[in-house]
């Protein structure tokens, strides 16, 4: 026979709320690992390299880096990971589950960093915005992070020099130019990295190939926001490099510094 779901009675209520960015739980373990993140606390050590992690879990997950421990493993085509995140990640890869959505159009993907890049295409859709410089999100939880930077205040303090930031993030960043580690590693070549928006850069760039800037119109793709504006100048018939010599107008940079060799008297293109 199969179970009823649980009823609402059944399940036990998130009462441990985090007042920094609004985390909450209904274990008191986990509200109290979390918690450690927003002051920077590290007390679990690697004995190997010195990294520090606010939890076991964390640093048994690290360990494995030393041990070249995979323990989870792909079904499909033998991929090994030491993370399960990291395997839930690559099964996409097999699936084409995207659960990853735009509120604002039909864009989709694979993975949480994509969708940030994507939402910088709609300029509307971030509305926590920084009354002191720019910066502009969609994510409450990053815009209070952001307001700490402008605040002065930096809790977040270096056991090893003077170093101290406003963002745990940066903290753990800076961390490993003590402890030379590289947590982010390429599968296909030998690439690390310190930092997760490079080594995402470099899996796009030059594995994945993958293009999330899309133009509406016509399908065109690239992997450069740039780029796309560029694109978007041809359905749009936006000529926004002027000559201040005549009234000639085009679309592209490169096409107004041909045309300025015109008006300068030089003439580099000679019959052989």
């Amino acid at each position: 026979m199969a179970s009823l779901p649980a009823s609402d009675s059944q399940i036990e209520p998130k009462r441990y709320v985090c007042d920094v960015c609004g985390f909450k739980t209904s274990s008191k373990h986990s509200f109290s690992n979390h918690r450690r993140r927003h002051k920077g606390l590290k007390p679990f050590r690697c004995g190997e390299c010195g990294y520090m992690a606010s939890n076991k879990s964390r640093l048994f997950e690290h360990l494995r880096k030393h041990t070249e421990e995979k323990p989870f493993m792909c079904g499909e085509c033998g991929y090994r990971a030491y993370r399960k995140c990291r395997l839930v990640e690559h099964m996409r890869t097999h699936t084409g589950e995207k659960p990853f959505k735009c509120n604002h159009c039909n864009y989709k993907t694979s993975f949480k960093q994509e969708l940030s890049y994507h939402m910088k295409r709609h300029p509307d859709a971030e509305p926590y915005r920084c009354e002191i410089c720019d910066y502009k999100t969609y994510r409450k939880p990053c815009i209070e992070k952001h307001i700490m930077c402008h605040s002065g205040v930096k809790p977040y303090k270096c056991k090893d020099c003077d170093y101290s930031t406003s963002n745990n993030s940066h903290l753990s960043r800076h961390r490993r130019r003590h402890t030379g580690e590289k947590p982010y590693s390429c599968q296909e070549c030998d690439y690390k990295s310190v930092d997760k928006s490079n080594f995402v850069r470099h899996m796009r760039k030059k594995h994945q190939g993958e293009k999330p800037f899309m133009c509406g119109e016509c399908g065109y793709r690239t992997q450069y926001k740039y780029h796309l504006d560029e694109h978007m100048r041809k359905h749009t018939g936006e000529k926004q490099f002027k000559c201040n010599k005549c009234h000639y107008k085009t679309s592209y940079k490169s096409y107004l510094v041909q045309h300025m060799i015109c008006h300068s008297g030089l003439k580099p293109y000679k019959c052989k």
